[in-house]
């Protein structure tokens, strides 16, 4: 099932990103590390890992993430009830921040 969704999260990530994915950075976690790095070898996509407790190292990522924090999801909590919604909706923003 991990699999599955990793594949059709990088096919959508295509969509929208109209460039290769070459590389990707991650945090250190490992609850789906095994079929991330299986997958990224098989696609042939380096992948980056972040500095273990140095938040700072990365922060942009970090910037936008509280963007996104403050500036969508606090905003519309209520949507959080259907995650079918909250997702389409999550895009049009992302789509319309970038």
């Amino acid at each position: 099932m991990i699999v599955i969704q990793l594949k059709i999260f990088f096919k959508k990530l295509e969509i929208v990103f109209p460039y290769d994915i070459k590389a990707v950075q991650t945090d250190n976690g490992s609850e789906f590390h095994k079929y991330f790095r299986n997958y990224l070898e098989k696609q042939n996509i380096t992948h980056y890992w972040n500095y273990p407790g140095k938040p700072y190292r990365q922060g942009h990522i970090e910037k936008y993430n509280r963007t996104i924090q403050e500036e969508f999801i606090d905003q519309n909590e209520i949507l959080l009830e259907n995650p079918d919604v909250f997702n389409r909706k999550l895009v049009d923003w992302l789509l319309w921040y970038n």
